[in-house]
């Protein structure tokens, strides 16, 4: 069957196509002549095809299929026209042991609202796991995205669902918030994000976003009910993180919204003990004036001032030192 070889020539793929018993017949790299008809932009050539049978669900040796390589050259007639004869809209995400994007997340990736909207009309499902640990729409989205909000509030408009999380807990929030994105982070929130939602792990969206060290992202999950003292296994929860980062301002929004001053990790250290170690003095001295322990001791049986040591912060040891004295 000569149809691979009279792509370009309408008449001639007329009068083979008479002729031909499969029109799904593939060469040697497993495409099929629909595929290459999309691969040369050939729209006139696509519909002869589809009006003699051709399958547009077909995959090649790479499992990419016609309307994933529509989507990824951004052929919106094309796209059309695949999804009017049956192309499955969740082909590549439903289509198993292949290492295949799906066509919806293609259309991410190319920020195309048109044809997006098309994959949506003829129900493409926003909430599908897209990525390879199983990540929904949104935060496959959110791991490849510019600033600006515009495209997520479409995909929110549309049925993506807020609080979808991937094979490991992570949401499109803790994405957000992690990179400090204050537009986006407030507009999934507005929205019903959970400000509480836990990773396998146990961090939530508010440890991520103390990370980031932006205190105006960090309020914004505090301002919807996050739980400041919220800590994954490790214990490092917002205040511990937020001292680690040395941003004061940071460290006193946590304290002013009733995070634990002498929460402890799983190695026993309190906050204190983190910024002792960091040779924060400033951040000793604010965890000591609101009452935070300094004989704290951890698992290993040391107290802030052992760890301001091992550190080589001598001032910052003195100053304990001081302190205990004192008691």
């Amino acid at each position: 069957c000569p149809v691979h070889r009279v792509l370009r020539d309408l008449p001639k793929l007329e009068l083979a196509l008479k002729h031909c018993e499969d029109v799904n017949v593939k060469d040697e790299k497993g495409n099929t002549p629909l595929m290459l008809a999309v691969l040369w932009k050939n729209l006139a050539a696509a519909k002869l095809l589809l009006s003699h049978g051709a399958d547009p669900n077909i995959a090649n040796d790479k499992g990419e299929t016609p309307l994933g390589m529509a989507v990824a050259k951004g052929l919106k007639r094309m796209v059309k026209l695949l999804l009017a004869a049956g192309a499955e809209v969740d082909d590549g995400a439903k289509r198993k042991g292949v290492n295949l994007d799906a066509p919806l997340y293609k259309a991410l990736e190319k920020r195309d609202i048109e044809i997006l909207s098309l994959l949506i009309e003829f129900g493409a499902d926003l909430n599908y796991p897209v990525d390879s640990d199983g990540a929904p729409v949104l935060l496959a989205y959110a791991r490849r995205s510019e600033r600006g909000s515009e495209f997520l509030k479409f995909l929110v408009d549309h049925g993506a669902n807020v609080g979808a999380a991937d094979t490991m807990g992570r949401t499109i929030l803790h994405e957000v918030a992690g990179e400090g994105d204050r537009e986006k982070t407030r507009l999934l929130l507005e929205r019903g994000a959970d400000p509480n939602a836990e990773t396998a792990s146990g961090a939530t969206p508010l440890c991520w976003a103390v990370t980031s060290e932006d205190t105006e992202t960090v309020k914004l999950p505090v301002a919807h009910g996050a739980d400041v003292n919220a800590a994954p296994d490790s214990g490092w929860g917002p205040l511990h993180r937020a001292v680690s980062s040395g941003v004061v301002e940071l460290v006193k929004l946590l304290l002013a919204h009733n995070a634990q001053l002498n929460a402890r990790t799983d190695k026993g250290n309190t906050p204190l003990h983190v910024a002792a170690e960091k040779g924060s003095k400033n951040l000793v001295e604010l965890l000591l004036e609101r009452g935070a322990d300094p004989d704290a001791r951890n698992l290993g049986n040391e107290t802030p001032r052992d760890r301001a040591l091992a550190h080589g912060e001598k001032e910052v040891a003195a100053l304990l030192e001081e302190v205990i004295g004192k008691q």
